[in-house]
């Protein structure tokens, strides 16, 4: 056999064995890269759940341990976690106030910072509001939290403006909104579910707090904030849930369920995790996991759109590897 043909022979050897592994990676790559990071998204969302359910049944867990548990998940998986009653009320969560406010100055010199992105006339309420100007609020207060007053009613210019009222039953799959835009702010009716009646944080019965204001943000900027943005995304899948009764039925069975979802604001792709668990002395709870998919298709882009250089780079030096390594194993094979 001459020296020319056993070299032809290794170098397209060589040459057809790289060939054939780059063509098994962009065939994985293009037909099964999404399907892999769904089942690793998938697996982690799974795994978080099973571990914050276990501090949740325990019953020497402490609040400022469950809300770690969520606070190093969150931030390892890169998703949303809220822990919820069946009334939509959050027990333990990275929750924070978000949308427009005012700060309000009372006669005692006490100061509140008041949230109306659940007004109903919005537009209105904003121009009519102006620093200086005389304001009722008929609402509940967290003292909490920077004194938060969480209105159902404001006061501007003897003008009553209302907030939308919630009703929510996540063991049926109750979620509906009621406009409430007129009455008078103490004849609310009783059979409509308060919007915030959790009352681990909140007193349970609304005051009427006047001041005048001293400030107030309308920009944009902070509606898209990150604790606005992940109370919206809750609500959304309040309403998925609620408008499914096979989602209602398989989670009320304890069962760990999973599907995908749009962000009405993003189009960005999410995948929902639900679980029904019981604290330590049996009350339900409703696990929701939001983990982001948009690096999912940030990296198969990113990789397909790439992968006509690797190919070309990778060939080049596969064609010089072979010449060299060719040329080295038939030397000592003639001789």
């Amino acid at each position: 056999m001459s020296r020319n043909r056993i070299f032809s022979k290794l170098f397209f050897m060589s040459l057809s064995l790289v060939m054939a592994i780059l063509l098994v990676q962009f065939v994985f790559q293009y037909f099964w890269l999404d399907d892999f990071y769904y089942y690793n998204k998938s697996r982690q969302a799974k795994t978080f759940i099973e571990e914050l359910e276990q501090i949740l049944v325990d019953k020497d867990a402490t609040d400022q341990e469950v809300d770690e548990v969520i606070r190093r998940g969150s931030e390892m998986y890169n998703s949303f976690v809220g822990v919820f009653n069946q009334y939509g009320e959050q027990y333990y969560g990275l929750y924070i106030y978000g949308g427009p406010y005012f700060t309000m100055l009372t006669a005692d010199h006490m100061v509140y910072k008041v949230y109306f992105d659940k007004a109903v006339e919005e537009e209105v309420l904003i121009q009519a509001l102006s620093v200086g100007k005389k304001i009722g609020v008929n609402g509940y207060v967290d003292v909490g939290t920077e004194n938060v007053i969480l209105p159902e009613w404001l006061i501007v210019d003897g003008k009553e403006y209302g907030m939308q009222v919630e009703q929510i039953d996540l063991s049926i799959g109750l979620y509906d909104i009621q406009a409430v835009s007129s009455g008078k702010p103490f004849e609310i009716d009783n059979e409509i579910e308060s919007i915030y009646d959790d009352d681990l944080y909140l007193l349970d019965v609304a005051q009427l707090v006047e001041g005048t204001i001293v400030s107030f943000n309308t920009d944009q900027v902070n509606m898209s904030g990150m604790g606005y943005k992940e109370n919206k995304m809750f609500v959304e899948q309040f309403k998925v849930f609620a408008s499914s009764q096979d989602i209602i039925k398989k989670v009320n069975e304890s069962q760990y369920i999973e599907y995908e979802s749009t962000n009405e604001d993003t189009g960005i792709k999410t995948l929902v995790s639900i679980k029904k668990v019981f604290d330590f002395y049996g009350h339900p709870l409703y696990v929701f996991s939001i983990m982001s998919l948009e690096s999912i298709d940030e990296a198969t882009r990113v990789t397909l759109s790439y992968y006509s250089i690797t190919v070309v780079v990778a060939l080049l030096l596969t064609i010089i590897f072979s010449y060299f390594y060719s040329r080295r194993i038939t030397r000592p094979l003639l001789h």
